[in-house]
Formats: structure tokens, C-alpha cells, sequence
């Protein structure tokens, strides 16, 4: 059911209005299956340049879904705590719990792309996935100073 939300990755209009319900009405079958058996979590990272259409994007999530199990949050700069603590500390404490589906707008990985990018870090950030058993886990990993 679920599919890549790559660049490029596009229907038109037409196809979209006639597919629309059907796919409102699967997502919304998901989320109930995934609360009724809370097995796992689900986190979607919303994330583009300003005026891509985040802010649009979550508010069809929302009006598509059961916004009682949905939760969304958006990073700005680390709080003093944040900062004295590792890096994905501050992400890791808003994983949503097994049954729910949480929504990062923006995610842990904006802050150090930009840094690289303007100059303000050397640190070089690789993201690697490992699909050893039935589960993905994501791995992050810093690589010198």
C-alpha cells in the first residue's frame, strides 16, 4: 500500500479526484489496524523548503485520519537542555508511542544539512538503513570533526 513520496513521483488531477476516497479510506483502515494491534510506531517526516506545502500536507494528514493518534511536532533551535544532551536526544524522548503515528515537520536531519551546507559544521553525517531481519532500523552515524 504505502509507496516512496519521491521527487517526480506524480498523478494527475483527474486520477487523483477518482482515487482520492479510496486511498482516505485505506489510510484511515492503517491507522485503525495499527492502534487496534500496537505493535509498532509510525513516524512520517514532512520536510521541504518554505512554501513546498508541509503546513498542507499535514493538515490533509490530519483531516484524512483519526486526529486523536496523530501527534506533530516541529524542531526550532535546541532548548539549553537539548544542547547538553547528545544530538537525537531531543528527538528520540517525541518517537510516538507503539500504536500511534507521529508527524516531525521538519526532522533531525534539517539542522546538520544546513549547518554543512553554510559552513558551520565539518562534521560529515552518513545515514545508512539495515534490513537484517523483519525490522529497519535507522542508523546514524557521525563521522569526524
Amino acid at each position: 500500500m504505502f509507496e516512496s513520496a519521491e521527487l517526480g513521483h506524480t498523478i494527475d488531477k483527474k486520477t487523483f479526484r477518482a482515487e482520492v476516497q479510496k486511498l482516505r479510506e485505506a489510510l484511515l483502515e492503517v491507522q485503525f489496524e495499527l492502534r487496534k494491534k500496537g505493535k509498532f510506531q509510525v513516524l512520517a517526516l514532512i520536510s521541504g523548503v518554505d512554501g513546498a506545502g508541509k503546513g498542507e500536507t499535514i493538515n490533509d494528514l490530519y483531516s484524512w485520519m483519526d486526529p486523536r493518534y496523530l501527534s506533530t511536532l516541529a524542531f526550532s533551535a535546541p532548548t539549553e537542555e537539548e544542547a547538553a544532551r547528545p544530538f537525537m536526544w531531543r528527538f528520540w524522548r517525541e518517537l510516538p508511542p507503539k500504536g500511534r503515528i507521529g508527524i516531525f515537520s521538519g526532522s533531525w536531519y534539517s539542522t546538520p544539512i544546513r549547518r554543512r551546507i553554510t559552513g558551520k559544521s565539518t562534521m560529515r553525517f552518513s545515514i545508512s538503513a539495515s534490513n537484517k531481519s523483519t525490522d529497519s532500523r535507522l542508523c546514524w552515524r557521525m563521522k569526524g570533526r
